[in-house]
């Protein structure tokens, strides 16, 4: 039976920690608003008690709201990014120890995520022209060797280009990043793995299934929202305590709550049981507010691009790949085979931005600075 993986790429690790400071930023700024708020104590008469349960019960609500506010449209992102690097596993593949033919970076960042990443992958491609002696590397400079190999591509010509005009310095391939994203994608786009969305060659989704309507996932929240508000604005106590914080809205806690307490004071057990009610009416929203956003934000950052049958394919090897380079320990000086070995899964390494410790220790032995081949 087939399963839904993904790779874990730089993006995926990027929208995945964005979407966890979602939950604890909004909620660290509402404790700290806290702690000012228990600082200003309520004038004599006017009860601790209300004050603080006011304050407390407001302050949560302040928190439980933001939250919900900033992970609506952080999870759509997130999703779209993990949506881009999923693929279906047939084989359910958790190793692959062999070569991936004859892909070059740029096909396999394009497959892993349908996306390149200029920087990283002029340098893994910088590292196979190496391994293809078309170029040598030393002391941050590129020597050009054979620029007639056949395994050159067009998007490797603008490298070969970059470096012959600028005396071979690595560093000035920088200046091409632009240039080469554009060529790599013109050559890797419409070949064998990958193509436009529309195409009929497109694989699709794996993990494109049909949620709940609208009717069950947006009608009946938005239903239930304008009940609850329904009663806050109904109810005469409820409807007074809403109608002064709205007129003191840019006040502090304390001037809030003097302002209750000078109207009537029941009017702060109102607010104290306002604030739940405001929550639960925001919560029962999140369903239909992800809706909305996820149109937008998911028609702004879903790729253009998917992948072919054989990218499906391509993407569980790939997979394969990138944990066998995860888990790969340390080399000794002994282990021969494993530098040999390397040599060929370095650019993979490099490309998929696994084991850096692992790449630094060859290129060494190789005598290249790892830190001059950064962009």
């Amino acid at each position: 039976m087939a399963q839904t993986k993904h790779i874990d790429t730089r993006r995926v690790r990027f929208w995945r920690m964005v979407d966890t400071l979602a939950f604890v930023l909004p909620a660290l700024r509402s404790v700290r608003g806290f702690a000012n708020a228990l600082a200003v104590s309520p004038q004599a008469g006017q009860g601790m008690a209300a004050y603080l349960a006011y304050v407390v019960v407001s302050y949560f609500g302040v928190a439980v709201v933001s939250v919900m506010l900033v992970h609506a449209v952080t999870r759509p992102l997130r999703n779209t990014a993990q949506q881009n690097a999923s693929f279906e596993s047939v084989q359910d593949l958790e190793y692959f120890r062999d070569r991936l033919g004859s892909l070059t970076p740029g096909e396999i960042s394009m497959i892993s995520d349908l996306a390149l990443e200029p920087a990283k992958d002029i340098t893994a491609s910088l590292l196979q022209l190496k391994l293809h002696k078309v170029v040598d590397i030393s002391g941050g400079r590129a020597y050009i060797l054979n620029e007639d190999d056949p395994s050159v591509t067009l998007a490797d010509r603008v490298i070969l280009r970059t470096l012959r005009e600028n005396d071979g310095l690595v560093s000035s391939l920088g200046t091409c990043l632009t240039e080469w994203e554009l060529v790599a994608r013109q050559q890797i786009v419409g070949g064998p793995y990958v193509v436009e969305a529309s195409s009929p060659k497109a694989s699709p989704k794996a993990d494109e299934k049909g949620g709940p309507g609208f009717a069950k996932g947006c009608l009946v929240p938005i239903l239930v929202y304008c009940a609850l508000m329904g009663v806050v604005y109904l109810a005469p106590t409820l409807r007074h305590a809403w109608d002064v914080l709205l007129a003191n809205s840019d006040a502090t806690y304390t001037a809030e709550f003097a302002c209750l307490f000078a109207n009537d004071a029941t009017l702060c057990v109102g607010a104290v049981i306002m604030a739940p009610l405001l929550v639960v009416a925001c919560a029962v929203g999140y369903r239909p507010l992800c809706y909305l956003v996820e149109l937008v934000v998911s028609a702004k950052s879903k790729s253009p691009y998917a992948r072919t049958q054989l990218g499906e394919q391509c993407m569980e090897y790939i997979y394969g790949v990138k944990n066998y380079l995860r888990d790969f320990t340390a080399l000794s000086e002994a282990d021969q085979y494993h530098l040999i070995l390397w040599d060929d899964f370095l650019v993979y390494a490099v490309v998929l931005e696994e084991n850096e410790a692992i790449v630094q220790d060859i290129l060494q032995r190789r005598g290249i600075d790892w830190a001059s081949l950064k962009l």
